[in-house]
């Protein structure tokens, strides 16, 4: 379950990092709180929170302020994993 969820957000990234960039794209994805910045990529409050809920689901474990953190590195460690596939 674990798997699909890390692909899911991989998939995600990597749809959001190799469509063209646009100014509309770009003012639509950046809207809302900031929760990280990884290079040129903005992790909205919105954006997190929908890819944090299906990993909760997914993966049967309890809403803790550390399984936030380690499910925001590992967000982190996909969208650079994604950047450097990219370059």
């Amino acid at each position: 379950m674990k798997k699909t969820v890390v692909f899911f957000a991989l998939l995600s990234i990597l749809f959001f990092s190799c469509e063209r960039e646009s100014s509309q794209t770009k003012e639509t994805f950046d809207q809302g709180p900031t929760v990280s910045v990884v290079n040129d990529d903005t992790v909205t409050a919105e954006f997190f929170q929908q890819a944090y809920i299906q990993h909760i689901l997914s993966s049967g474990r309890n809403d803790t302020k550390e399984e936030r953190y380690a499910f925001l590195n590992s967000l982190t460690d996909d969208i650079l994993l994604s950047q450097q596939a990219g370059k």
